[in-house]
């Protein structure tokens, strides 16, 4: 915890002045960033799964602590809107679910890019 005194002094005759003190703490720095588990998640299902079928769970650890280490997952940009319509991710579980008809006669692989991030509101 730092703590520093801040005086402001007009230019005025008579000089007027103003004083506050300002505490600073210091907190974990968010230098680390979010790992997955693995390089590469792969699922297999079937075209008939129901939506709301769970397709795979990804996960990413961060090693900063407590906001900075607060994982959220989101489609990356590569991820077209068509299949983003056929499947959900949950931005804060990484479940990855079925929300759309899979036709097998039309796609037989489907390729999601899922990004991880540290979710950290600013607090000012």
């Amino acid at each position: 915890m730092f703590t520093v005194i801040l005086t402001a002094i007009d230019g005025g005759i008579p000089q007027r002045s103003g004083t506050a003190r300002i505490i600073i703490n210091v907190m974990d720095a968010n230098d680390n960033a979010p790992v997955f588990d693995h390089e590469t998640y792969r699922a297999t299902v079937m075209e008939n799964n129901a939506n709301g079928s769970l397709v795979l769970k990804v996960h990413a650890a961060d090693k900063d602590e407590g906001a900075n280490a607060e994982v959220v997952y989101s489609f990356t940009n590569y991820v077209s809107q068509n299949v983003r319509e056929l499947f959900k991710l949950d931005s804060v579980t990484g479940e990855i679910r079925i929300q759309g008809v899979l036709d097998f006669e039309e796609t037989t692989a489907y390729e999601l890019d899922v990004q991880a991030e540290i979710y950290a509101p600013l607090d000012c």
